[in-house]
């Protein structure tokens, strides 16, 4: 099933959202690497405005993503191979 397909079912299964969500934020926490949006949601708008993509970006990505050093950024965008266009939007979300 593909991710985006499994974030429809669990939006429409709250509780199961509720713990896919709680798992997320629990493996940040942990210190583990947190798959990008550009993976997560394949193919989404990269301007959300609200909603389960969004809760999740500002709630399990972002405090990963602040988290990493300048090195560490660049290593990880060319792991998970960084569209252009969320290249540019991740520029906009430096601490």
């Amino acid at each position: 099933m593909f991710i985006y397909q499994k974030i429809r079912f669990l939006a429409n299964h709250k509780n199961k959202w509720d713990e896919w969500m709680l798992s997320q934020i629990a493996t940040m926490e942990t210190g583990n690497e947190i798959m990008p949006p550009w993976v997560m949601f394949p193919g989404e708008d990269v301007g959300w405005r609200q909603g389960y993509q969004e809760a999740w970006l500002h709630e399990v990505w972002l405090p990963f993503w602040w988290r990493l050093l300048p090195g560490e950024r660049e290593i990880y965008i060319n792991k998970w191979n960084i569209p252009a266009y969320w290249r540019v939007r991740i520029s906009n979300y430096t601490k």
